[in-house]
């Protein structure tokens, strides 16, 4: 069994979902040191200018630490992530990882296979994907 798997379009012309739709199937995960890496992000008019600030911090080479909570209100405030990895760890461990690809998929990268089978039954079309556990 693969330990990623490949969300695509979920129809139309678009996406069709975006990191608050993933985060709510792999299910709450508030007891994860998060880390984002590589984000490029677009929000709405309104939103507080430190998304795109921690979005610019997080191509730096160390990327920038979040909570759980952060994660869900950037969901809320943003309208996409183009591009960015978000990942969980357990102290050194990684656990999962959630990783918006140039606006056309989403990969999510779980150790534990029960996360993978919610995104299955989250979304249509979900793929198995070859994808090495994250680095950082």
């Amino acid at each position: 069994m693969s330990s990623a798997v490949r969300i695509p379009p979920q129809g139309g012309q678009w996406l069709g979902f975006d990191l608050e739709q993933v985060m709510a199937a792999v299910g709450s995960q508030e007891d994860l040191s998060w880390h984002m890496s590589g984000a490029w992000i677009v929000c709405r008019d309104d939103a507080p200018d430190k998304w795109q600030r921690l979005a610019d911090q997080s191509n730096q080479p160390n990327g920038v630490p979040m909570t759980w909570t952060e994660m869900e209100s950037l969901a809320q405030d943003c309208l996409q992530v183009i591009d960015g990895r978000f990942t969980g760890r357990r102290g050194d461990d990684p656990l999962l990882s959630l990783a918006a690809i140039d606006s056309s998929y989403w990969i999510v990268w779980a150790a534990e296979s029960e996360v993978l089978d919610r995104v299955r039954g989250a979304f249509s079309g979900v793929e198995d994907y070859d994808e090495p556990p994250p680095l950082q």
